[in-house]
């Protein structure tokens, strides 16, 4: 018994009847769906007509920064909805075939692989609500858009909010350079979380100026990842090197 059904990039009239039968009766059952790349089919058109977006599954994922969503609105590609007992969500981006069935083709790959963990991040937060196993706890970060680098290291503050008390969670941090992929790590911080919302100042350590995606990841007493938040900023300096 699974608490999940994905289908990447794959023709759902190429399954035979039993099968198809089979996936539709676990979803209504209460087992999830996720289907990427859904082609047009009448069974299929059937059970996603009535799709709405949970925004849940938004939640701290850098949609503006991921060049397979550029001009796109995320109901544009992401749709969900309930079958039975069961919970569906349809990603409609185009999949490099059966090479790269999960995540969005890109020609320019290449030169963003930092894109990659976070085209991941959206599935992997669909397929947790898919299987009704979507955090209880949820981050959000102030904005933060560009920072001057004289200001550093400094703080900025997020709130985390909680439907109950939470002990000995742990929160760390770190920063991706948009440039190199290059991981700093930042400071691990030991909560204990009163039900609602609490508001934190984080430590943002000196870094050279560009472009980075901030990142918090929320872990249980036994380091099990609770739930996670990335958001794009810059680092602005008036001083350059040059040769």
């Amino acid at each position: 018994n699974f608490d999940v059904i994905i289908i990447g990039g794959f023709d759902w009239s190429k399954l035979l009847v039993e099968h198809r039968y089979k996936i539709l009766k676990k979803l209504y059952d209460g087992t999830g769906l996720i289907y990427i790349a859904p082609p047009k089919n009448k069974e299929l058109n059937k059970l996603f007509s009535k799709g709405t977006l949970n925004k849940e599954i938004l939640n701290g994922i850098p949609w503006e920064k991921l060049t397979a969503f550029k001009d796109k609105n995320p109901e544009d590609i992401i749709q969900t909805g309930l079958f039975g007992k069961g919970r569906w969500v349809t990603l409609s981006y185009p999949t490099n075939s059966t090479n790269q069935s999960l995540t969005p083709w890109l020609r320019s790959s290449l030169s963003r692989t930092w894109e990659y963990e976070y085209y991941q991040s959206l599935l992997g937060k669909a397929i947790l609500w898919a299987g009704k196993k979507e955090a209880k706890v949820t981050i959000k970060a102030g904005e933060i858009k560009e920072i001057d680098r004289i200001s550093l290291p400094s703080k900025f503050r997020i709130t985390i909010s909680t439907l109950k008390p939470q002990k000995n969670i742990h929160l760390q941090t770190f920063f991706q350079s948009l440039s190199d992929s290059k991981v700093i790590l930042g400071a691990e911080n030991k909560l204990n979380l009163t039900k609602g919302k609490s508001a934190l100042d984080v430590y943002l350590p000196l870094l050279a100026a560009g472009r980075y995606m901030g990142n918090l990841v929320l872990k249980d007493a036994g380091k099990r990842t609770i739930t996670w938040f990335s958001f794009p900023f810059s680092v602005s300096s008036e001083l350059k090197i040059s040769q």
